[in-house]
């Protein structure tokens, strides 16, 4: 799943035409709303950029974009989404520290200053509509 793939699914508006509007706006909306606890946080801890803290919370969804834009209806896996998501940070180029928040969140073992942060921003959060994997439980189980 390239950038160009995505560029593409949108100025097809194939989302729209399928009616996923609603969907693709909670989760930009959750995911804006974790990004913004998620540099409050940071703000708080002196050894970590509350800009990359941001990125974090922004991108803290970008495994579920096949779904959300019905490229594939039928992967409800946590764990699938979490390792399309560290797949596409890998093959997208992103900074490091996003990659290794996906990394992270694949290893049972591997805890971090990514994953916390993630998931005392969920905690914070309140407006949120979407139903999102790391509210409740943050590492999804991989087997």
């Amino acid at each position: 799943l390239g950038v160009d793939a995505c560029m593409q699914a949108v100025s097809e508006e194939r989302a729209a035409r399928h009616g996923r509007q609603r969907v693709i706006a909670e989760m930009w909306a959750h995911s804006r709303e974790i990004a913004q606890y998620c540099r409050e946080i940071a703000d708080e801890l002196p050894e970590i950029n509350p800009e990359q803290a941001y990125l974090v919370g922004l991108l803290h969804l970008i495994g579920y974009l096949p779904l959300v834009l019905g490229w594939d209806d039928t992967r409800k896996d946590p764990a699938a989404e979490a390792i399309s998501g560290f797949q596409m940070a890998k093959r997208w180029s992103l900074p490091h520290f996003v990659q290794q928040f996906f990394s992270e969140i694949q290893s049972a073992e591997c805890k971090s200053e990514w994953s916390e942060i993630v998931r005392l921003a969920h905690q914070r959060a309140t407006r949120s509509s979407v139903k999102c994997p790391f509210d409740t439980e943050f590492r999804p189980i991989l087997i």
